[in-house]
């Protein structure tokens, strides 16, 4: 058992897991190739005794090497060279057959329908074709050659029961060829047909968790901005009344109730800038954000926005400056508040991420249509990977970071929404670890009206 069991799986076509098509070509192949091998063993054998043409039998021992060498190809993964050389092999044998034997008084026409159709099911039409026009020019010359005596003599071992016993050999084997490739055909039809199946499937519940995440996206936007509604109004409140607290409007303060004022007030600022970021994500992501158009001097928002940092730049011990283009315009048509949150989220992120030296403003007149500001700093710097998801909503490029700045990660994403898609405008970063970081801003002067900008971060 162990014998037949090694002949059997000697004798197996090869399996290509990732080429399907390739696995149906090498099965019917190889099918095909153990037969002619058969064949040529049982024709081989008899010669022997019924004739005593030495060349005949040196050819059909080196046809059945030359089929083992395919058998080889085949099993190294060759499958169209090997198919395209077997089918060659068979009409050059057929022909050189029919020759020697004189012509159609003693040759096997029904082989060339047999190579003819090999071709055609295993290499594909056009190289069928060509298989049938050679075959059609070899008999036809066949053709020519018998009327003119070129045919050598009629072969004696080419009898009627011969060639009958040949030609009942082809047709089987075209017959048993046909099926198999018929069966093979079919199996691959119910492959596809179920492949078909389950890609619809697939796609149907694809569509169906888009939905859902559709769905669960809106809900998320909903209640981000439910929520930052409902806690704008207690942070309104405490703010004020910290403040008042701390210039002992309610009296005097101890310094350690001073130092608890003071930290109310720092960190409800902090969550009042978180607040306002999640309402405004949630505000992008509905196509709820407006632009609140009017013309406005870009220098004094600059200046404006200069003193204000300057503390805060103070405090990390570096410096802060500015400089502002003597030819940028007077006046521009934007939105100020937004171009001011545009830039100030840029200066305080620099100022934040830089431990020495200093962080510059540089407004610039760009054109005559553009202007732009571009934000210069002296620290960390940011990788070139993080680069590539900087901007993105929910991310940070480290969780070192986020743990010593806080923040959630929507300042950049809703600057680059600001001036790319509400704007018109563009952002571009250059950064260095251990170097610094330059963010340029370009925007229009006179930005277009439009109610309301939709796109999702």
């Amino acid at each position: 058992m162990d014998f037949i069991s090694k002949i059997f799986h000697l004798l197996a076509a090869p399996v290509f897991k990732e080429d399907k098509e390739k696995s149906r070509i090498a099965r019917v192949l190889n099918f095909i190739l153990i037969i002619v091998m058969i064949l040529l063993l049982l024709f081989s054998l008899p010669t022997l005794f019924i004739t005593s043409n030495a060349g005949r039998i040196v050819i059909e021992v080196v046809l059945i090497f030359w089929t083992l060498v395919m058998l080889v190809l085949l099993r190294r993964g060759y499958v169209r060279p090997a198919a395209f050389l077997m089918s060659l092999t068979l009409w050059v044998v057929v022909s050189y057959g029919t020759y020697q034997a004189g012509g159609f008084r003693g040759s096997i026409m029904s082989s060339y329908y047999g190579i003819v159709l090999i071709a055609c099911l295993v290499l594909g039409t056009r190289t069928g074709a060509m298989f049938a026009l050679l075959s059609i020019g070899f008999t036809g010359w066949l053709v020519y050659a018998d009327a003119n005596g070129l045919l050598p003599p009629k072969a004696e071992y080419t009898t009627l029961p011969v060639f009958w016993g040949e030609f009942g050999a082809v047709m089987i084997f075209m017959v048993v060829a046909l099926a198999l490739i018929t069966n093979d055909l079919r199996k691959a039809l119910e492959i596809t047909h179920l492949n078909a199946k389950e890609l619809h499937s697939a796609a149907l519940k694809a569509h169906i968790l888009a939905d859902k995440a559709e769905r669960a996206n809106h809900f998320k936007s909903s209640l981000i901005h439910r929520i930052s509604h409902e806690l704008r109004t207690p942070i309104s409140i405490i703010l004020p009344l910290a403040e008042m607290l701390g210039e002992s409007h309610y009296g005097e303060l101890s310094d350690s109730q001073a130092g608890i004022v003071k930290r109310i007030f720092s960190n409800s600022i902090k969550l009042e800038k978180l607040i306002k970021e999640l309402l405004d994500q949630s505000q992008i992501e509905s196509g709820h954000l407006k632009l609140n158009l009017a013309n406005f001097s870009p220098a004094e928002m600059a200046r404006a926005l200069h003193l204000d940092c300057l503390t805060l730049a103070e405090k990390q011990g570096i410096g802060l400056n500015i400089e502002i283009d003597d030819d940028i315009p007077e006046t521009i048509l934007g939105d100020q508040e937004r171009t001011e949150e545009i830039l100030r989220n840029l200066v305080i992120n620099a100022i934040k991420y830089t431990e020495s030296g200093g962080v510059a403003i540089r407004i610039r007149n760009v054109d005559s249509e553009h202007w732009g500001f571009q934000v210069e700093d002296t620290g960390v710097g940011i990788s070139k990977e993080a680069q590539k998801y900087i901007f993105d909503a929910f991310r940070q490029v480290d969780e070192t970071v986020k743990l010593r700045h806080g923040g959630v990660g929507l300042g950049l994403a809703i600057v680059q929404y600001l001036v790319v898609e509400a704007m018109g405008g563009t952002i571009d970063l250059v950064s260095e670890l251990g170097v610094g970081s330059t963010f340029t801003v370009v925007l229009p002067i006179h930005m277009p009206k439009s109610d309301s900008f939709s796109h999702t971060i």
